[in-house]
């Protein structure tokens, strides 16, 4: 559930995210958000197991800081930085002193986890469980379904094509012969 479509409802987050704590197979990323208000909901409504950090990479290098107006959210960016965004109700451009603080997305996106985190008094086991166990938990999973050869309907998400990779590289830090059994569609 992306901050985007939580900013449309703002005065139903809690709702929202108590029905969907009812679907226990779903898990819940936290990318493209920076909003203190809704990490701290998300903790407080699915908990840290269900919790996985994203940095939805390469859209989060971008420069900017997000605000919600009449439940709509706007990226504040540095003025020039993106070419013409005059037509693009989702982006602002400013200049002067207000850019020269404007810093990357993802900073923004984990000082919001930083401080919701204090908020709801996570502990550095909760932390990392959403930083990287849980994370950690899905790959080693379908590590072992591909090992198997089996499908294993119980895994929350089906990789639907590679990760990017720059050149000849690996893939996420793990060997070719990871992805080499994978079919992937588009």
């Amino acid at each position: 559930m992306t901050e985007a479509r939580l900013a449309t409802w703002p005065s139903r987050v809690s709702e929202m995210l108590l029905m969907y704590s009812r679907k226990l197979k779903m898990l819940f990323d936290i990318s493209a958000n920076s909003n203190q208000f809704v990490f701290e909901q998300l903790i407080q409504a699915i908990g840290p197991k269900r919790i996985i950090f994203d940095s939805d990479l390469p859209i989060l290098h971008m420069r900017a800081r997000r605000i919600t107006e009449n439940s709509i959210y706007i990226n504040i960016v540095p003025k020039g930085f993106y070419g013409d965004v005059s037509g693009d109700k989702n982006m602002r451009e400013v200049s002067g002193d207000e850019a020269e603080k404007i810093t990357f997305f993802l900073y923004e996106e984990i000082d919001a986890f930083k401080r919701a985190a204090l908020t709801t008094n996570l502990t550095p086991a909760n932390i990392e469980d959403i930083l990287y166990t849980n994370t950690n938990s899905i790959i080693s999973s379908a590590k072992l379904s591909i090992d198997d050869q089996k499908p294993h309907h119980h895994l929350p998400y089906i990789f639907t094509k590679p990760p990017l990779t720059n050149h000849d590289s690996e893939p996420c830090g793990l060997p070719h012969s990871f992805f080499a059994p994978l079919h992937w569609t588009e």
